[in-house]
């Protein structure tokens, strides 16, 4: 995902120099990207993009257009998936009068979004008796057991839980923070309930952006693993792989590929080469090759894992279609124009039929496609 999204920001430059940005191509890539954006999980930038798209949609397209409305919804699920349950839920209920309006009550896009509209007030409403729930419990067990007690500390933990799912991350971080410290003083640092405590502090410091404080974080953790459970255990390689991928995000690029091929070696000898979590591996070392210029060990890496997610998931799940338009990808940046051609072009046509013709996946393909096929007619 990471090198599509490079792949469009360049694809983007050069539409906002040709074409201009009000251009319809222009404003196609633009939600392509925000799209991308989201689905790799920087949902800040994914939310700041289609913010920015939404006001040019309005002035260029109008408010009531259908693309307008598409990046209306897509915004709003971004920003449920930040954590900003209510401000999605405005933009639901704002999306829902227009949509009402523009489109009746009963077409499938309004009835869609009133359903979104009802389930994230239903879950909001909960998430806030949840966080309630566990203050009061906390409350009562600190009274009645006192601070350190094993129930106390599980009840802290929850409340830390409701408060992340409520997207109150500071507040969630802040709480496994100390939660954390009692918990070694009290537990230790070996204790299984410590050791979760560590895991999660670590991974919403990272979905906060702050990657430094997770590395650092995630290596104590995975230091105490390796000492207490072993570097086989499950729950060490889920470490390995977590420290991987901030490793990568903050651009310790080559760190980050020795530890996915650490991890590889690794996860090919406990759980063999077909399972699901050393075939991500596989993708993600690939895409880091690819992102540190070593591009022709990445696309044969891409290639070799293709052929085993054929044959393990079959040709038209969705990690083999997005294997494919990795390879294509970047089998197009190496200047391999001819052979990305004819990866994409059977790609497309199972997109269509797999995910349908106006899939954020299907039209990425189809710009590449016709870009490259472009550029070929052009020499």
């Amino acid at each position: 995902m990471t090198e599509a999204i490079t792949a469009y920001e360049q694809l983007l430059n050069d539409q906002m120099r040709v074409l201009g940005p009000d251009d319809p191509h222009t404003l196609t890539t633009r939600h392509i990207l925000a799209s991308s954006l989201g689905r790799s999980g920087r949902m800040g930038e994914a939310i700041t993009a289609y913010e920015q798209l939404l006001n040019d949609q309005i002035r260029v397209l109008g408010p009531d257009e259908a693309h307008t409305l598409t990046t209306r919804n897509n915004l709003a699920a971004c920003l449920v998936a930040s954590g900003r349950v209510a401000e999605a839920i405005h933009e639901y209920e704002q999306l829902l009068s227009d949509q009402t309006r523009v489109l009746g009550p009963d077409d499938p896009y309004t009835v869609t979004t009133r359903n979104e509209v009802g389930l994230w007030l239903g879950l909001s409403i909960r998430v806030d008796e949840a966080i309630n729930a566990s203050e009061q419990v906390l409350a009562d067990r600190t009274r009645e057991l006192g601070p350190d007690d094993t129930a106390t500390l599980a009840a802290r933990y929850q409340l830390a839980s409701s408060l992340g799912a409520a997207g109150r991350v500071a507040e969630a971080i802040s709480t496994f923070e100390q939660l954390l410290a009692d918990q070694i003083r009290v537990l230790g640092p070996g204790d299984v309930h410590t050791q979760t405590t560590t895991s999660n502090l670590a991974t919403w410091l990272a979905r906060s952006g702050r990657l430094a404080e997770a590395i650092t974080v995630g290596e104590q953790l995975l230091s105490d693993q390796m000492r207490l459970i072993g570097p086989d255990a499950p729950d060490t390689l889920n470490t390995r792989s977590n420290l991987a991928t901030w490793l990568a995000r903050s651009d310790r690029v080559d760190e980050a590929i020795d530890a996915y091929e650490e991890l590889l070696s690794d996860q090919m000898r406990l759980i063999g080469p077909d399972a699901p979590d050393t075939l991500n591996t596989r993708s993600y070392l690939a895409t880091w090759l690819a992102r540190s210029g070593q591009v022709p060990q990445a696309i044969t890496a891409f290639r070799r894992l293709l052929g085993d997610q054929i044959r393990i998931l079959g040709p038209e799940a969705a990690d083999t279609l997005n294997t494919r338009g990795n390879l294509a990808s970047w089998l197009a940046m190496s200047g391999r124009v001819p052979e990305a051609i004819d990866a994409y072009k059977p790609l497309l046509a199972d997109q269509i039929r797999v995910f349908g013709p106006e899939a954020p996946d299907t039209l990425a393909t189809r710009i590449d496609l016709d870009w490259l096929r472009q550029r070929e007619s052009d020499r």
